[in-house]
């Protein structure tokens, strides 16, 4: 869940990908295979905190409700949150996953805690998405949407998968471009989220040429973003084919990307590995119409979420609280108008080693991990 800017250069041109048809190179057979599961976690035993002392969030925003906190057993834990639900959270603690929904656990097939399957969750049902290598030295998607059984989303060379999310039950997977050998682009599959696999579409998003183009996320339900070494591309994805709208400027890479009133790029204004020093960090924000909007955080960002509200977006990042103090780790919050302007200054949430983040209208909810402290913060913005 990783899934954050500089003067954009605008690349014109307009690039049209068709949506796959039938017969084409590394099409999947409609297969499904039988899936091991492992032993679901147990729920967390949220409390309300008598009040969000010690908790901060950004101008524009206020706490929904009580801020809760549940102790964890020990050992390793992982989380990642649903985009647009507010109480569900894909949790995997050592040997152990699942989805915690309302004090409820249901199976997930998370086996490996560092290799969790790309997740999000439908209006009635989660669904996961990863790859596995075949037989034949490809690498096949696999979709799962519960039970002991997933199904064959697409196979091919070098396959591999950036990102998933649903509106409703409209689902989308990206990954890597489809194809009997591994080639620069991306591939939008979609279909909905209890429809057989095999009825998924696939649509390629090709830019041609020798750039080493590579899926980046979803920023919207009809807009993909995909990054180079030196680009971002924004893909308007319609029903039966994808239109290349832009090409931005981003010669250290780019963390994620989102949708305001246009798609919205978050990214780092200079080189991650720079050495640490006094001077605070730049992200940008870049948007489609080629603004450029910085925020400063005091240390390089170790993981970064942007998702949308009804007016504008919500950027959160793990970091550093400083350069000299590397060992602790803070989550921040800034909230970005529809434009991709700042809102807010960003705001230090709590110390945190990890955070997950759904929106949905002008509510949040976020969750934070301190030691076995798990810490869930509801919000609304405006």
């Amino acid at each position: 869940m990783k899934r954050w800017w500089l003067v954009a250069i605008l690349l014109t041109g307009c690039q049209r990908c068709q949506s796959a048809p039938a017969g084409r190179d590394a099409e999947p057979k409609a297969t499904s295979f039988d899936l091991g599961m492992p032993e679901k976690v147990a729920a967390p035993a949220f409390s309300p905190l008598p009040s969000p002392q010690g908790y901060g969030l950004p101008s524009g925003c206020r706490f929904e409700g009580d801020v809760k906190r549940a102790r964890l057993p020990e050992g390793r834990t992982r989380f990642a949150a649903a985009r647009e639900q507010l109480d569900a959270l894909a949790l995997a603690h050592d040997t152990r996953a699942g989805f915690v929904e309302a004090a409820s656990v249901q199976e997930a097939p998370w086996a490996e805690l560092d290799a969790p399957p790309l997740m999000d969750r439908g209006s009635r049902s989660w669904l996961a998405a990863w790859t596995e290598p075949t037989a034949a030295g490809t690498r096949r998607a696999l979709l799962w949407r519960g039970g002991h059984r997933s199904e064959a989303l697409a196979e091919g060379d070098a396959l591999e998968l950036a990102d998933i999310a649903c509106h409703e039950d409209d689902c989308v997977v990206l990954g890597s471009l489809v194809r009997a050998a591994a080639a620069p682009g991306a591939t939008w599959i979609t279909g909905r989220a209890d429809a057989p696999a095999s009825t998924w579409k696939r649509i390629d998003l090709d830019l041609g040429g020798d750039e080493p183009w590579r899926p980046l996320a979803i920023a919207s339900p009809s807009w993909a973003a995909l990054v180079s070494d030196r680009h971002v591309a924004l893909f308007e994805v319609g029903a039966e084919r994808a239109e290349k709208r832009q090409v931005l400027d981003a010669p250290h890479g780019a963390y994620d990307a989102t949708f305001a009133a246009e798609p919205l790029v978050v990214a780092p204004a200079e080189r991650v590995d720079r050495p640490c020093g006094t001077e605070e960090f730049p992200v940008v924000v870049l948007s489609a119409s080629g603004k450029r909007h910085e925020i400063r955080t005091p240390a390089p960002p170790e993981s970064v979420i942007a998702r949308p509200l009804n007016q504008g977006a919500l950027v959160a990042w793990v970091a550093p609280v400083s350069c000299q103090h590397l060992e602790r780790r803070v989550v921040y919050v800034t909230l970005l108008g529809s434009s991709g302007a700042p809102a807010s200054s960003p705001m230090a949430v709590a110390d945190a080693t990890g955070f997950a983040l759904a929106t949905r209208g002008d509510e949040l909810s976020l969750w934070l991990l301190s030691g076995r402290d798990l810490s869930w913060v509801r919000a609304r913005c405006s």
